[in-house]
C-alpha cells in the first residue's frame, strides 16, 4: 500500500521530470523497492515479534523442526517474497495513470499475494505430495509456502535451494521489470502503459 500510494501520488504531482534529470530510472526505481521493503520489513518485525511473545505463552514445547536454520531459512524467503511483491506493485503502478485507472487485468495482480491462502490446507495436509512441492516452488507462493514445509521438516534441501534460486531471480527479473515500466510508463502522460507494451520493452532492455 505504501508502494502504490507513494508511486502513484509521485507521478500524478509530475516530479519525475526532475528526477530522472539526475538519476537513470533503473536506480530511481531501485531506491523506491528498497525504501518500501524496508518500511514493510519493519512492520512485519512487528508483527512477528507479537507472534512470537504470544506463542511463547501458548505453546509449551517447541518442535524438534523450529531451529535456527529454520528461522533463518524463513527470514531469507520472507524478504525476497517481500522484494518480489514490492517490485510487482512498483512495476503496475508505474504503468497507470492512478490506482482508479487500473484495467480489470492490472487489478487482479494486486490479489496475487492473497492466493497462497487457498493452497494452505492441501499443504498442511500432505506437505510432501508433489502438488505442494510444485506450489511451494512459484516465486510468488513460495515465500508463504516453503518457509511452512521447512518448519514441519517436509522440505528436502534440494526443494529449499531450488525455491530460494527461482525466488532471487524473479526478484531480479521484477526489478529490471519495474525500472522499465519507470523509465517509460511514467514519463507517458494521457495513455497508460499496457501489461504487453511492458514486456515488449523488457525484452529489448
Amino acid at each position: 500500500s505504501y508502494a502504490i500510494i507513494g508511486i502513484s501520488g509521485e507521478k500524478q504531482a509530475r516530479v519525475t521530470e526532475v528526477i530522472v534529470s539526475a538519476i537513470s530510472p533503473q536506480a530511481w526505481m531501485d531506491g523506491k523497492i528498497f525504501a518500501f521493503s524496508i518500511v514493510g520489513l519493519v512492520n512485519g518485525l512487528v508483527w512477528a515479534l507479537s507472534g512470537i511473545w504470544v506463542l511463547m505463552w501458548l505453546v509449551p514445547t517447541v518442535p524438534g523442526s523450529l531451529n535456527p536454520m529454520t528461522a533463518v531459512i524463513c527470514v531469507v524467503y520472507g524478504l525476497l517474497g517481500l522484494g518480489l511483491y514490492v517490485a510487482l506493485f512498483a512495476a503496475i503502478m508505474a504503468t497507470l495513470k492512478d490506482f482508479q485507472s487500473a484495467s480489470k487485468l492490472q487489478g487482479n495482480f494486486f490479489v496475487i499475494p492473497a492466493l497462497p491462502v487457498f493452497f494452505l490446507e492441501p499443504v498442511l495436509a500432505s506437505p510432501e505430495a508433489g502438488f505442494a512441492i510444485a506450489v511451494s516452488l512459484v516465486p510468488f507462493f513460495s515465500p508463504m509456502l516453503m518457509p511452512m514445509r521447512v518448519a514441519m521438516g517436509q522440505a528436502a534441501p534440494w526443494q529449499i535451494v531450488v525455491g530460494l534460486v527461482l525466488l532471487a531471480v524473479s526478484v531480479w527479473l521484477m526489478r529490471k521489470a519495474a525500472g522499465t515500466a519507470m523509465r517509460v510508463g511514467m514519463l507517458m502522460y494521457g495513455k497508460d502503459l499496457s501489461l504487453p507494451e511492458l514486456v515488449k520493452l523488457a525484452k529489448q532492455d
